[in-house]
């Protein structure tokens, strides 16, 4: 098309062609554009399992120190040998780069299928104390608070006893409202 616009005298369909030239150019302009966004997607995604996979050799360095309480039996996952419960060995802001209010909590945990597992929840806030305030503790870094499944009726509105972590690296069950911004420490059974 622009070899024949360059070559050809203005004629009847010249302006017609010149016209399908400027709208072709557009549409490789936005081609070459949209060739260029799926290749920075896709290094973002490559640089972010290449990070999820050094947090991970991280942790599984850590789990030595738990004298075998905490095991990784599925990648991605870590096991409590006391409490027999398994957990997600990265959490939900983690993995998403993104906190979430309850109702995404719960979606999250719906759709979540890490280790081949398909039947993740939230946890009590008790279990989460435990694998926390336990010795040795959950060997995976904990962000400054988690959702659990406890919700309650406060008056007039619904709140959820989360679980958070004090100044002096206690953790502490709390409450809080669906639409404060957390993190999921799934667990299953």
């Amino acid at each position: 098309m622009r070899s024949y616009v360059a070559k050809n005298p203005p004629k009847t369909y010249r302006k017609e062609a010149q016209q399908i030239l400027a709208w072709l150019e557009k549409q490789e302009q936005k081609a070459r554009q949209d060739i260029e966004q799926k290749k920075r997607i896709e290094e973002q995604k490559r640089k972010k399992q290449a990070e999820l996979a050094r947090l991970r050799m991280e942790i599984v360095k850590k789990l030595a120190a738990t004298s075998g309480r905490y095991v990784e039996k599925k990648p991605y996952t870590i096991t409590d040998t006391k409490t027999g419960l398994t957990w997600v060995m990265l959490d939900s802001q983690t993995m998403t780069g993104n906190c979430m209010d309850y109702k995404s909590a719960k979606e999250y945990v719906k759709n979540l299928k890490t280790g081949g597992y398909d039947d993740w929840r939230l946890p009590l806030p008790s279990e989460l104390l435990v694998i926390y305030n336990d010795r040795p503790s959950f060997p995976a870094q904990g962000k400054t608070w988690y959702w659990t499944s406890e919700v309650f009726a406060a008056a007039w509105e619904k709140r959820v006893n989360a679980v958070k972590q004090t100044g002096a690296g206690i953790w502490k069950k709390w409450e809080t409202g669906l639409n404060s911004c957390g993190a999921v420490r799934a667990v299953r059974p």
